[in-house]
């Protein structure tokens, strides 16, 4: 595997897309059981219980736009905005599916 850094804009977007579904679908079984535990969390009296799991999904997201951003060293290009956006719409998923449906 090239190493980030010299690797030009399309090859990161052909790489992205090319791993996207499996990301997607790698995601959607720990998602569900976190939904599972979010509905249980999210019945009890107070409502802090409810809210550990978006703000931990908020902070795992930003975690990983981050160390994109690390990894990207380099001549900047347009297109390489694109993929820290992307991978901060991948990894939000999970928080979507965990907002509180009162």
């Amino acid at each position: 595997m090239v190493p980030m850094s010299t690797m030009n804009a399309a090859n990161m977007l052909n790489t992205l897309l090319m791993f996207l579904p499996i990301l997607c679908l790698s995601y959607a079984i720990p998602t569900a059981l976190l939904c599972v535990l979010e509905y249980f969390l999210a019945k009890l009296e107070t409502p802090w219980p409810g809210r550990v799991l978006p703000i931990l999904s908020v902070v795992n997201s930003i975690c990983w736009v981050l160390v994109v951003l690390i990894n990207m060293v380099g001549p900047a290009s347009p297109a390489l905005f694109l993929i820290p956006l992307a991978v901060l719409v991948v990894f939000n998923i999970p928080n979507m599916a965990l907002q509180d449906r009162r």
